[in-house]
């Protein structure tokens, strides 16, 4: 492929294009090596603006989708059974009937930290289904 430009047609040599000096203007040889830097170049660009933009939309569909989606914790129900207690409600250090656990105040249930007891699955842990990507 050759480029022609009426510049000054100075007939030096570099290692990128091959200039050679006509009657009508300069022509400038460029090797394959450069194209395809080039449109390396190009479509690397253009690839990382598409993935911004397609990034930015699913953030502005995010949050106007509605959330939904239970808890994959507690299973929607806003609690978990006690890891200290095993759910009992007696405090496993004492082993005493009257010593109560001190973190699930003897409740054997204590508020799931995933979801911090609301029973919906929180935005970052949301799963996505193909139908989501779908318009």
């Amino acid at each position: 492929m050759a480029f022609v430009s009426g510049g000054l047609g100075l007939g030096r040599r570099s290692g990128v294009a091959k200039v050679e000096r006509h009657r009508r203007g300069v022509v400038v040889a460029v090797d394959q090596s450069t194209l395809l830097a080039a449109g390396t170049a190009l479509f690397g660009t253009m690839g990382g603006i598409g993935l911004l933009v397609f990034t930015e939309e699913q953030g502005k569909r995010n949050e106007v989708r509605p959330n939904t989606q239970p808890c994959v914790e507690c299973l929607g129900d806003g609690s978990v059974t006690c890891n200290i207690c095993g759910g009992n409600g007696i405090d496993p250090v004492f082993k005493n009937a009257d010593e109560n656990c001190q973190y699930c105040n003897g409740k054997g249930v204590s508020e799931c930290t995933n979801c911090i007891g609301s029973g919906i699955q929180p935005r970052f842990l949301d799963r996505l289904s193909p139908e989501d990507f779908m318009d």
